[in-house]
């Protein structure tokens, strides 16, 4: 059994109450320890402490913490695609792939209409006509600009106007950019296509961060990254905590 650790070692930030409940467990003694001696909880247990002050919510975390790692052990079989497909299908959601691409369809088709609807019309005008007035006229440096007609205003910038498309020219391009896009959408990487070996601590990392949402007011992303690198005596980079929380938060027992 791993001695208990010397009064002095534990961290000063070190939450009283887990100090005290560390001589009375038997199950996650050692990551308890950890947590309370090791030097990158010290900033943590300090931010905990101005969301967290009562000792019912200490041996709540404490719990949350030891719960999510003994369930996370059981979550190393990675994604596939038939389970992605299931996943978003029950959740009676469409494929995220799916949806961008008729996202982007949809503003094809609205801006091919309404390029039909501007074309020979008097709203067929070069572009900059459209932008505001000031800029334009420190741009072109064409005094008055903003008294001037359509014909003035193309007449004042000179043969530049030639470099210029028209709404209808702008429209359509709009149109053939979305379509460009939404062929993009679907050769997209889904999530089980991802590089993501790391399912225990994705895990442990998204059903905490739940926890700390409902009990601590937000996921707090540097601490969380400090706890799972604790836990799992292996460094936990930021980048890899945004990415595991870039997807649906897992509900945990401690947060619902």
């Amino acid at each position: 059994m791993t001695p208990m650790p010397n009064p002095n070692d534990f961290l000063p930030s070190a939450p009283e109450e887990l100090v005290n409940l560390l001589s009375k467990i038997s199950r996650g003694k050692d990551i308890l320890r950890r947590l309370l001696t090791d030097p990158r909880m010290k900033h943590s247990w300090s931010l905990i402490e101005n969301r967290c002050s009562s000792a019912q919510g200490y041996r709540s975390l404490w719990s949350e913490i030891f719960d999510t790692w003994r369930i996370s052990l059981t979550r190393e079989q990675p994604l596939t695609k038939e389970r992605e497909d299931t996943m978003w299908k029950s959740r009676g959601q469409e494929l995220p792939r799916a949806k961008m691409k008729n996202k982007y369809l949809k503003i094809a088709k609205d801006a091919e209409a309404l390029a039909t609807r501007v074309a020979d019309s008097p709203l067929d005008r070069l572009a900059f006509d459209f932008f505001p007035h000031d800029r334009v006229q420190n741009f072109f440096t064409v005094k008055n600009w903003s008294t001037l007609d359509y014909n003035a205003r193309c007449e004042g910038i000179g043969e530049t106007t030639h470099d210029w498309p028209s709404m209808t020219d702008l429209l359509e391009e709009l149109a053939r950019s979305a379509k460009t896009h939404a062929e993009m959408a679907m050769s997209e990487k889904r999530i089980a296509d991802r590089e993501t070996p790391d399912w225990k601590r994705n895990y442990f990392v998204r059903r905490l961060a739940y926890y700390f949402g409902k009990k601590l007011g937000g996921p707090m992303q540097g601490t969380l990254g400090n706890i799972a690198s604790v836990v799992f005596e292996r460094q936990i980079s930021q980048k890899f905590v945004k990415q595991a929380l870039r997807h649906k938060i897992i509900p945990s027992k401690g947060g619902a």
